[in-house]
């Protein structure tokens, strides 16, 4: 772990990402967005998609596979017709939250305000958020569809902030990808950095300090450094 000593005694609210950080999807997202390449003839395995799409916008993702596969006659709306019927096969059989998301989200929830801030879309972020019994401790939820510049643009998290009416400076951002890290640190904010199995090789250098089980959260907001 690594820890910059920086003051958070005026930390007024936490600001979190949703794929890998409180919802277990980002196994999911990989799978579906690579069988949505399939079915238009693009080759693009899970693990490409991971490597290359991790924290980006889904219509950013699918005009860039569009263009890197030369296929000028398929268009995003296409793409996401595909991959909205996948995901929804995919929700009914049920989905699951990262460990101890509900217990840490819920027991920082009479001290800050939260806010979700996500680059997916609201028609299964909510569903998802709700399934897991996580919406109700948020203040805010914006999602891709709330901005015009996704991540690894402030433009988010320094929405949720407006929104919530707080300075960055009151905010901690939780994120598990590069294009989260660099948009929370844009925006001015205090990030933390979420290592898991899906990200074990990302560089964490932008992070002010780096965590393996959200349960360190609480224990890093007590003792007002970070």
């Amino acid at each position: 772990m690594k820890l910059k000593k920086q003051s958070l005694r005026n930390i007024k609210a936490i600001l979190w990402d949703m794929d890998g950080v409180l919802v277990d999807s980002e196994d999911m997202h990989p799978i579906l967005e690579s069988e949505t390449a399939k079915h238009f003839g693009m080759d693009f395995s899970p693990e490409k998609v991971r490597e290359l799409y991790l924290g980006v916008q889904l219509e950013n993702e699918f005009n860039d596979m569009i263009k890197k596969s030369g296929q000028s006659n398929v268009t995003y709306d296409q793409m996401r017709k595909i991959r909205d019927r996948l995901l929804k096969e995919y929700l009914e059989k049920g989905i699951n939250s990262i460990p101890h998301a509900e217990e840490v989200v819920s027991s920082l929830s009479s001290q800050y305000k939260q806010a979700l801030v996500s680059s997916g879309e609201r028609f299964w972020g909510e569903n998802a958020l709700d399934k897991l019994k996580l919406l109700k401790y948020f203040n805010v939820v914006i999602f891709g569809e709330d901005v015009e510049n996704h991540k690894p643009y402030p433009e988010p998290f320094l929405k949720a902030a407006r929104v919530l009416g707080l300075n960055p400076s009151e905010c901690l951002v939780v994120e598990d990808s590069w294009n989260g890290l660099q948009a929370g640190k844009g925006a001015g904010m205090k990030v933390i950095g979420y290592k898991t199995s899906h990200n074990q090789d990302l560089d964490f250098s932008l992070a002010d300090f780096v965590i393996e089980d959200l349960r360190e959260i609480p224990g890093i907001l007590d003792t007002k450094l970070i």
